[in-house]
């Protein structure tokens, strides 16, 4: 089989195997041997039948085994080498136990696959399919079979909630944090500067999930570490998923403005596996930044999270893909600072990026290339921009008979 051409001059090697899985009594090897057979010669009848004769002789047969200890709940799926029957005039649960029962154990048909979840972790379970289990062009399990279902523990994992990246300032600085398997954590606090965010948002966009190995290598390209510590999680439970709420150190608050990392690693001795890591972006931040693009340039306008008043006298800079500073504006009584259209019509590395809003040690940053947040869908979306010139055309009554005259009043109006 090794040194022939792949294609038909594999086939003799092939029957040679199936043969043998048949004398060894291991139909679904045999069948899945025959399979490779066909694949290669799909036009021979004769192959083609000793195939189905075959699967006729064997019945429905487990081919393979997939578990997903990472699901919740567990669940192992069975791939068969036919399919179960795609009528619905029967319950995949009724022909599946498992031994000694499971109590909630759902088991499901998923297209072709059979799954079953609610399986404990770090054990294994009996289940037994059932003599006379249905399977397409007539097949069926012919015997009760019991199949070893060995599902592993789940793998340690730590995970932050991304979208909520802005902590408001002056509020418990505390976040969220999802663990499994994992009693500890071993966290580490990174400041990158407001002048370095431009250069993270070539790889991270806010709200999305920063890799662990990004923010790794934070503290010698972008910025610098400025606390260190551990956390115990009480209360987890082994391969449960467990929130807890880590209160961040004051160092949040009194190292400078700009972004904050904190990167959450398992601090229990667990196994430190590519992706058991977590990264959390914090902007710690009483301001809060809205912008509106159109044909008259860029609006910014700047209002507090604690009280939503306007911030006046707010420092704002709007930044280029290039980390240059197009312009930079201070806040009226309203909080509103706009720019002209010119500014915002660079192209390549002079395209606007994001918008830097300073007062005093408070900072807050609007990356101006993420998707806007559309009210359409609320029932808000507003009038369509009427362009040059605006119509608001009445009638003089709503009803008129065949031959009268229709009188017509219009307002006009343009951009002035």
């Amino acid at each position: 089989y090794m040194l022939v051409p792949g294609g038909a001059p594999e086939i003799p090697s092939l029957l040679v195997m199936a043969e043998a899985l048949r004398r060894l009594d291991q139909p679904a090897w045999q069948i899945q041997a025959l399979e490779a057979v066909v694949e290669r010669a799909p036009d021979d009848a004769r192959l083609r039948e000793a195939l189905a004769q075959a699967r006729r002789a064997a019945g429905l047969l487990v081919r393979r085994i997939r578990t997903e200890p990472d699901a919740e709940p567990a669940r192992a799926c069975l791939d068969f080498t036919s399919a179960p029957a795609r009528r619905t005039d029967w319950q995949p649960g009724d022909w599946i136990r498992a031994d000694p029962p499971i109590p909630g154990l759902a088991v499901t048909r998923e297209r072709d696959v059979i799954c079953v979840a609610g399986l404990p972790w770090g054990a294994t379970t009996r289940l037994t399919l059932r003599a006379g289990l249905p399977g397409e062009d007539g097949l069926r399990v012919n015997r009760d079979t019991t199949l070893a279902v060995a599902m592993p523990n789940r793998a340690a994992n730590i995970a932050f909630d991304n979208r909520a990246f802005i902590l408001p300032r002056g509020a418990d600085p505390r976040v969220t944090v999802a663990t499994v398997n994992v009693g500890a954590l071993a966290l580490r606090l990174v400041r990158v500067t407001e002048r370095n965010i431009a250069t993270l948002t070539r790889d991270w966009r806010p709200g999305e999930q920063l890799e662990s190995y990004l923010a790794e290598n934070l503290s010698e390209e972008m910025g610098r570490v400025v606390w260190e510590g551990r956390a115990e999680l009480s209360g987890t439970q082994p391969n449960r998923l467990s929130r807890s709420a880590l209160p961040l150190p004051a160092e949040l608050r009194t190292a400078g403005p700009g972004l904050y990392i904190l990167v959450a690693r398992p601090g229990d001795g667990t196994r430190d596996r590519y992706g058991s890591a977590a990264a959390l972006p914090i902007l710690a931040t009483d301001l809060g930044i809205t912008a509106w693009r159109g044909t008259g340039g860029l609006a910014v306008q700047v209002r507090g999270f604690s009280d939503a008043r306007p911030r006046a006298g707010t420092r704002i800079a709007l930044i280029a893909r290039n980390n240059d500073i197009l312009a930079e504006a201070t806040t009226g009584e309203d909080g509103l600072v706009r720019f002209a259209p010119a500014l915002i019509r660079g192209a390549g590395n002079l395209a606007p990026l994001a918008v830097h809003a300073f007062a005093g040690e408070d900072f807050a940053t609007l990356d101006l290339e993420t998707a806007a947040f559309d009210l359409a869908d609320r029932g808000a979306e507003g009038r369509p921009h009427p362009g040059p010139l605006d119509a608001f055309v009445w009638l003089d009554r709503g009803i008129y008979r065949p031959g009268e005259t229709v009188q017509v009043g219009a307002l006009l109006r343009d951009a002035g």
